[in-house]
């Protein structure tokens, strides 16, 4: 039996001693696995052994329960026994074994990730700007937007300008500007804000609440309080009774409440997903993630790491320094390809034209684009969301700036600016580690919208051509890796009727999109045939990209990104697929069954797909 899920739950197997089950224990482990807990005995152990030892028998019946995020802070787990510690503590025979437990002490260590000078890290909070971020509520588009005559005359000259660039750097970049000034005036004139403390630690009003929490219960919270310091400050012995009494009525009507409110909010979320199970299958899903214990234990990302020393620092300058530097050497690795493989300029003498990728943006499709786009998406540095797009002005002017992005083949460098945003990847990992995370790049809503128009196109290029490889399912539509599994798993069951043992390979690539060659990636690209235009959109994109890390609110100096693809872009995935597409040609070239007797033969046959995946 398991504590956790094998395949989706990352943890170590645990060592086992007693090997006896019953019910009980089927209903336990199901338990932990629902609640994303584990048992501590039998891993990160020093010393494993039986927890109850009788006349009776022995077994294990005694556990520490521990989170599955929070595995690695346990330590040195150890077991003993009631007998060794009394041998210890006294001399033998000075206590009758009927006073000895039957039970054992289960010990571990348990470390924190606070670091132990706490006035110095006070010191450096207090210290440090309390810094600020200004949200608006797209939420509620007023009708007039971009409906006054002076916006739109300002939009006019926009477009205006755009039309007459000759499209070199400075005006793309001055063109953008002036657009996004545009925006920022409508947003600050026509939608409500609200002022997001990010890294402030003392603001009471921020403390997150439950769901289920509303301003009556804060009410009535505060009354019971009240009452309680009065009783309790209360010297009078007559008037103490009759204050103990008023404080038990208030605070039995603040439980009251609070039950109530709990039946109100777990009603409305059974009624929340029948209607979202018949209506919006996502955010169904969307709902039951944010639903549960594993979700209410979710934190925030630790204000420290560990230095490469081994010491630990909350100071926040060397905890961004830590930051970026880790990213910094993550998208910028060496170049190990094959120097046979890597052509040092693209040969742009031979103009290769394609009607389908080099005509010029139309109105419906950037308006079919910006419709599509889903909402309530984080904004890039320019805090332009896809809900301010969707006008008729802003559509236009967008596909005029699109046009002019496209012939030129630059882009503003407000778009090569992105925002790491780092999410966790595994719950048992150490949240200090910046490596532990995946980053999400926040790039400005234009440049994803861009992206999006080149992406269908490509995407339409491809398909016409049959370039991608059968085999691929991931990121091309229509298909899913359910189909992949569906494939399996009819194999597998054809193959277990027959008596017959089957073998499956999963290999995973280690940070695959970041470490892709870019040079390698246009050179795929170029052998396939793409047109000389849409090359040049495309290592637009590619060029003088700087990225920051924010981490909690703060971010790190801005650094360069020589390598990988952009994790979030939407191009990233059906750039992926072409890079890989070629392994399963490879692959299947190399005509190699798998001998599972033969452990040279697995190894040649591994060594020959790392050869081929490098290259």
């Amino acid at each position: 039996m398991e504590d956790f899920i094998p395949g989706v739950d990352n943890l170590p197997i645990r060592e086992v001693i007693d090997f006896k089950s019953n019910s009980y224990g089927e209903l336990f482990c199901d338990f932990l696995s629902n609640i994303n807990c584990c048992v501590l005995n039998g891993r990160n152990s020093m010393k494993n052994d039986l927890t109850y030892i009788s006349t009776r028998g022995s077994s294990v019946v005694d556990y520490c329960v521990v989170p599955y995020e929070n595995l690695n802070c346990f330590k040195k787990f150890e077991v003993i026994r009631a007998s060794e510690l009394a041998n210890e503590s006294v001399s033998i025979g000075s206590v009758e074994p009927r006073f000895i437990p039957d039970h054992s002490i289960l010990c571990w260590e348990m470390e924190s990730y606070m670091c132990g000078n706490i006035e110095k890290e006070n010191i450096n909070v207090k210290n440090q700007n309390v810094q600020k971020r200004v949200i608006y509520d797209v939420k509620n588009i007023p009708n007039s937007w971009f409906e006054d005559e002076n916006v739109i005359n300002s939009i006019n000259s926009c477009i205006r300008d755009i039309e007459k660039s000759n499209g070199d750097q400075d005006d793309v970049d001055n063109i953008y500007c002036e657009f996004v000034n545009i925006m920022h005036n409508e947003m600050n004139s026509k939608l409500n804000t609200k002022t997001k403390l990010l890294n402030s630690c003392n603001n009471k009003r921020r403390r997150f609440k439950k769901p289920w929490w509303s301003n009556d219960l804060t009410s009535k919270w505060n009354e019971t309080c009240s009452a309680e310091n009065q009783y309790l400050r209360c010297t009078n012995n007559s008037n103490k009774s009759a204050l103990r009494t008023l404080y038990l009525n208030k605070r039995k009507d603040f439980d009251k409440l609070v039950q109530q409110s709990k039946r109100c909010y777990w009603h409305q979320c059974q009624e929340d997903l029948l209607y979202m199970n018949n209506n919006d299958s996502k955010q169904f899903w969307r709902k039951i993630g944010n639903i549960g214990i594993g979700n209410e234990r979710q934190s925030a990302i630790p204000n420290e790491v560990v230095l490469s020393d081994g010491s630990v620092t909350n100071n926040l300058d060397s905890v961004l320094h830590k930051w970026k530097d880790c990213f910094y050497n993550l998208l910028n690795q060496s170049n190990n390809s094959d120097p046979k493989l890597v052509k040092d300029d693209l040969n742009l003498e031979n103009i290769i034209v394609s009607d389908l990728l080099d005509n010029e943006i139309t109105f419906d499709e950037v308006h079919n684009i910006v419709m599509s786009s889903k909402n309530n998406k984080s904004p890039g540095v320019d805090l332009i969301q896809s809900e301010l797009c969707k006008n008729f002005l802003v559509i236009c002017t967008l596909t005029k700036l699109f046009n002019l992005c496209f012939k030129s083949g630059k882009i503003p460098n407000t778009w090569n600016k992105g925002i790491i945003n780092p999410i966790p990847k595994c719950s048992t990992s150490d949240p200090r580690d910046p490596l532990s995370y995946r980053g999400i790049t926040l790039a400005p809503c234009a440049y994803k919208l861009y992206c999006s128009v080149l992406n269908n196109r490509l995407t339409e290029w491809l398909d016409e051509r049959e370039v991608i490889n059968d085999e691929q399912n991931g990121f091309i539509k229509g298909r899913s890796t359910i189909d992949h599994v569906s494939t399996l798993t009819s194999i597998i069951e054809t193959r277990k009727k027959c008596k017959l043992s089957t073998f499956v390979s999963f290999v995973d690539f280690k940070k695959a999109y970041d470490t892709i060659d870019r040079s390698l990636l246009f050179n795929k690209l170029t052998d396939l045939g793409i047109s000389t235009k849409f090359m040049c959109a495309l290592q637009a994109i590619y060029s003088n990209i700087e990225c920051c890390v924010r981490v909690n609110g703060n971010t790190t100096d801005w650094f360069s990104v020589n390598t990988g693809l952009k994790q979030g872009c939407v191009l990233s995935t059906v750039m992926f697929n072409i890079f890989i597409n070629n392994l399963i040609d490879d692959i299947k070239a190399l005509n190699i069954g798998i001998d599972i007797d033969g452990e040279k033969m697995i190894l040649f046959c591994c060594l020959k797909i790392q050869k081929i995946c490098r290259n």
